[in-house]
């Protein structure tokens, strides 16, 4: 549940007892981290007349020492992608390793 999740919640129970809801907040713990490597791969193939697109994708997940924070490493293999689209991955790594 998310925080605002429970303290709708709160909210409803109080009313609904005739209870005036505590000024404490609520504190949910987010206890989960990647606990095993995890390895995902994508092919990606599309062709609409002309020269198409073609990309093979394959992403590492690996647990770190608590407290380290994330940290990317770019394995591009055959460097054909630009520069430009690796701070974009970047980005979005964090919320991909939480998906896992």
């Amino acid at each position: 549940m998310q925080h605002s999740h429970c303290g709708v919640l709160a909210f409803c129970i109080a009313c609904r007892l005739w209870l005036r809801p505590g000024s404490t907040g609520m504190q949910v713990n987010y206890r989960e981290s990647i606990s095993k490597v995890a390895d995902v791969r994508y092919v990606h193939k599309k062709q609409s007349g002309g020269s198409g697109q073609f990309a093979d994708v394959a992403i590492r997940f690996e647990p770190s020492e608590p407290g380290a924070g994330f940290v990317f490493k770019s394995d591009i293999k055959g460097g054909t992608v630009p520069k430009e689209y690796i701070p974009g991955v970047v980005k979005v790594s964090p919320s991909l390793s939480a998906s896992v």
